[in-house]
């Protein structure tokens, strides 16, 4: 007393407050919890800490009710900073609004954490529920992935992809961030090993250009690879997160021909969208399963969008993709059985939605009997030949785009450099010194653009021909596979066939011969039967 400095009381306020929103949830309920705990020494049984187990178990009864079942929830958050508007509230409020609602579930994949603080100060409130988790860092600004799990994490990866959009497209940002496939593999109690991969596909391009779709179609593949190799090891896949693909597109296609991928939600309502045009927001998102540019969501009202935005009251672009491993006699399948559009609330006390996406939850049932047969609304489509070389002529002729783009660009650097080289030297012999300001001031831009034109023209450019190049050289691979296996199928058919034919050939030559024989026995023992007679 009298030397410690400022320990009064008093210079800190009455009591330390917390914030806001811890407080708020605090005052709106009060819990309470009584129990006999039955504890008196050398009379109550199995009183020891010792006798119950290194751990406190779940009862029985809840620990099976949860094992039957896997939930899962993936949301973009928009979360670029110093561009996503009300970022910080928003992520509170998002982490609230798990805490509160997804507390219970296996699964949370998140796209656009694109500031590391946010993850680190989520991962911090709701640890308690999901005490594994992992973001991925990639390129300039990182891939704007996070998973949390409620299940041991055992392994994790990050594959980025090879075309993300082209680096003149700023705004757009693929290119800086270096958008990726994430994934990590959870040890489950029943299912033993599942992998869970978040993505975030490029958002730049139209979904109406012949050719721009090439980047997601690309990435598509990648990912496909990458979930064919997974279910290959024995893992059941699930793959979330913002496609920025519409489900017909040739993307979506890819995903489900190639990589074998179910759409939770064609599933469980169909994907066929209604010949007339939508007139409630509601019905949209409950009945479409719109996550985008809906105009019930406050950062997409009163936006101007195309023509299908327009008529469907928004996009369905944000999934949750399953595949069964490749059954062996011990692995259980995995069924979805409920799915729902989620996040479509304001945050509470403000007048803004959470983002400017909506997410999308499923539940997942284990071993569930006869399913297939109650649920044939998304059957999974072979990969055939036709297939894979359609996608890969689609490919091609973007690729003779990109070559024409860069064929201008170089142009414009070789032009753009004939230009500064004249400044230069104009700016040596023009006779008026007080105009030599002006020389430098032009030059300086030019030779940035200049370099600009060079990087994307050559260096960007034959890196987008080379990584189109392999992925169109895959596909031709895959397609002749798929064909010459198709033709060994039909000659095993065919030999099939043939044999069976000629089988019951020789069965009725043998039957023919046989009695022949027996009619030539016949009548040479008759005579000697005559005789005894």
């Amino acid at each position: 007393k009298f030397v410690a400095k400022k320990r009064g009381k008093e210079e800190l306020g009455p009591t330390m407050k917390r914030s806001s929103l811890n407080q708020k949830e605090e005052n709106e309920e009060l819990k309470v919890v009584s129990l006999n705990c039955w504890g008196l020494k050398f009379v109550a049984k199995k009183r020891g800490k010792e006798e119950l187990g290194p751990t406190m178990k779940r009862s029985s009864l809840n620990q099976k009710e949860e094992n039957e079942e896997l939930k899962v929830v993936s949301l973009n958050c928009w979360g670029l900073k110093f561009v996503a508007k009300k970022r910080e509230i928003r992520m509170k409020a998002i982490t609230q609004h798990l805490i509160q609602f997804y507390s219970q579930y296996d699964i949370v994949a998140l796209q656009e954490i694109w500031v590391e603080l946010d993850y680190l100060n989520m991962k911090e409130l709701i640890s308690i529920y999901f005490p594994h988790s992992r973001f991925f860092h990639s390129a300039a600004l990182g891939g704007g992935l996070a998973i949390f799990s409620k299940h041991l994490i055992v392994e994790s990866n990050f594959h980025p992809y090879s075309l993300n959009n082209s680096p003149l497209h700023i705004l757009e940002g693929d290119w800086i961030v270096g958008k990726g496939a994430a994934s990590v593999v959870i040890n489950h109690p029943v299912l033993n090993r599942i992998e869970i991969f978040n993505t975030h596909f490029c958002a730049g391009f139209g979904e109406m250009s012949d050719f721009m779709q090439s980047h997601r179609i690309a990435q598509a593949w990648e990912i496909s690879k990458l979930i064919k190799i997974a279910a290959e090891r024995g893992h059941h896949v699930i793959a979330m997160g913002d496609f920025n693909s519409t489900p017909e597109s040739a993307a979506t296609d890819v995903l489900n021909r190639y990589a074998q991928l179910k759409d939770c939600w064609a599933e469980i309502n169909g994907s066929f969208l209604p010949f007339e045009a939508v007139e409630s927001d509601e019905i949209a998102i409950k009945e479409l399963g719109i996550t985008c540019n809906s105009p019930a969501n406050t950062w997409s009202h009163g936006k101007r969008f195309d023509e299908r935005s327009t008529r469907w009251r928004g996009k369905r672009l944000d999934y949750v993709f399953y595949r069964n491993a490749n059954q062996t006699e011990s692995s259980k399948p995995l069924h979805c059985t409920s799915v729902q559009v989620c996040f479509t609330e304001l945050v509470p006390g403000h007048t803004f939605s959470f983002s400017d996406h909506y997410g999308v939850s499923a539940t997942f049932s284990i071993n569930c009997k006869d399913f297939d047969k109650k649920n044939k609304n998304n059957p999974i489509v072979p990969l055939t030949s036709n297939f894979c070389l359609e996608m890969a002529e689609y490919l091609k002729k973007y690729k003779l785009y990109a070559k024409k783009v860069s064929r201008g660009q170089l142009i414009r650097f070789f032009v753009m450099d004939v230009f500064a080289i004249c400044l230069v030297v104009g700016s040596v012999f023009q006779p008026k010194g007080w105009l030599n300001w002006i020389f430098p001031l032009v030059t300086i831009p030019t030779v940035w653009y200049a370099v600009t034109m060079f990087y994307t023209g050559f260096i960007y450019g034959r890196w987008e021909e080379s990584a189109l190049q392999n992925i169109i050289e895959e596909m031709e691979i895959v397609a002749s596979v798929s064909e010459s296996r198709k033709k060994t199928d039909s000659n095993l058919t065919l030999t099939s066939k043939e044999r069976s034919n000629s089988t019951s050939t020789i069965s009725e030559e043998k039957y023919e011969n046989r009695r022949q024989h027996l009619s030539k026995e016949s009548e040479s023992i008759a005579p000697s039967i005559c005789q005894i007679l």
